[in-house]
């Protein structure tokens, strides 16, 4: 059995992308500081509240054919600063969280929130209302687990470049992100963010076996 996830931007990204004409290169070119700062000097909250119930209803939509995961990903809502980051997306997940848990069609479905460089706000992140949290690479789940004290589930955090080097090396670190986390509940081992198209497929299938094998290690221990 493989689990069906749906996975869509937030509302401030399809924004900035639409806005931007960027709506072909999210992921190719990620956003510089300035391109987010121009672009936060125009946005209203309104326009933002508008996409935000599009993205709900979509997922909503979703839901009902069939997925059985939801999850918004923020590819750089670590670009935002304190006061932005609650306007423009933690205000707007909340939002959604709340529509897809209210809906009969998604209410059941685990509903996963992910913003790269994101770390400092895990916290507020873990209030909305989210089954789990994805995390980046560049924090430790360690610190991770304590910042959302046991409210969510974690997903990550291995940086993708790992999976462009030797077997050895992606042997260590899948075992350095499975022992930050440790023999606790609540972990779903993922990348840090997207894995990239030159990637050799069997350096995944060591990966997964590793920590399918490491992680059985962890949990007899």
């Amino acid at each position: 059995m493989v689990a069906l996830i749906v996975i869509l931007f937030p509302p401030l990204l399809i924004a900035f992308l639409l806005v931007m004409e960027r709506v072909e290169e999210p992921l190719r070119r990620p956003a510089s500081g300035r391109e987010v700062s121009e672009f936060l000097s125009t946005a209203t909250p309104g326009e933002v509240d508008t996409l935000a119930r599009s993205v709900a209803a979509y997922l909503i939509a979703q839901a009902g054919a069939g997925a059985q995961a939801l999850m918004i990903f923020d590819t750089w809502g670590g670009l935002l600063g304190p006061a932005p980051f609650r306007e423009f997306s933690l205000r707007y997940m909340t939002q959604i969280v709340a529509a897809l848990n209210a809906d009969p069609a998604s209410r059941e479905l685990p509903v996963v929130l992910f913003s790269k460089g994101a770390g400092a706000h895990l916290r507020d992140m873990a209030d909305t209302g989210c089954a789990a949290l994805g995390v980046d690479w560049t924090i430790d789940l360690a610190d991770a687990r304590r910042a959302v004290a046991g409210k969510v589930a974690l997903q990550g955090n291995l940086d993708p470049a790992i999976l462009r080097a030797s077997p050895e090396v992606i042997r260590r670190e899948a075992r350095v992100v499975l022992d930050s986390y440790g023999n606790h509940p609540g972990h779903v081992f993922n990348l840090g963010h997207g894995i990239t198209p030159e990637v050799d497929p069997e350096c995944v299938k060591l990966l997964v076996d590793e920590v399918h094998a490491y992680g059985r290690t962890l949990r007899a221990g």
